[in-house]
């Protein structure tokens, strides 16, 4: 996170600085990240840099957070107050409401993409507890579908939310990768893979 200085700053050079970091996270594979490209499109002196973060991964930890938070507020829209929804209903406007989210805020969802990107090593080590989380939001879909008849009361919970926990990045990273840019995805991609979730 972030050190203290950071948010001392006027919200004026924040800003500058996370929208410098975000175009080039957005732009390129984590090891091709430069910091001097961040400093050169924030206006900050080098030395700034290490005032206000550990280095490059603590700030990439930082914006990755930031997006996760606002990317949220677009996946309770579909979980709260849509009882009406069954499980497969829900898990289709989860990845709806993710494209949703690359469409409306597309540097973030470029530095999403990356991250997809990257082999699990590095994933694993910059958000060591993002798998578990995952899983566990799977689970209590899967829970609550049971209990309301729709989800196999004899499925492994541990097994099957680890599994569409695996399949979604997965196929995430598959469509990623198959449409080279984020609005080639938004632009008719996307289309398909909602029709896969159906």
């Amino acid at each position: 996170m972030p050190k203290q200085t950071f948010f001392n700053l006027a919200a004026e050079k924040r800003t500058r600085i996370l929208d410098a970091a975000i175009a080039e996270l957005g732009s390129k594979p984590f090891d091709k990240v430069n910091i001097a490209d961040i400093i050169e499109k924030a206006g900050i002196p080098r030395g700034s840099f290490y005032q206000y973060f550990v280095d490059l991964k603590d700030l990439y930890r930082y914006i990755f957070k930031l997006i996760a938070e606002k990317k949220l507020v677009y996946l309770r829209q579909v979980i709260a107050g849509r009882e009406d929804l069954d499980f497969f209903q829900t898990i289709r406007e989860l990845y709806a409401a993710g494209l949703r989210f690359a469409a409306e805020n597309p540097r973030l969802a470029a530095v999403g993409n990356y991250y997809y990107r990257e082999d699990r090593s590095f994933k694993q080590e910059m958000f060591p507890d993002m798998e578990e989380q995952g899983r566990k939001f799977f689970a209590m879909l899967l829970a609550r579908g049971q209990a309301r008849g729709e989800v196999d009361p004899k499925i492994d919970l541990k097994l099957a939310s680890a599994l569409l926990y695996y399949l979604t990045n997965d196929i995430t990273g598959y469509y990623l990768e198959e449409a080279q840019e984020m609005t080639e995805l938004l632009s008719g991609k996307g289309d398909n893979y909602l029709e896969l979730v159906d």
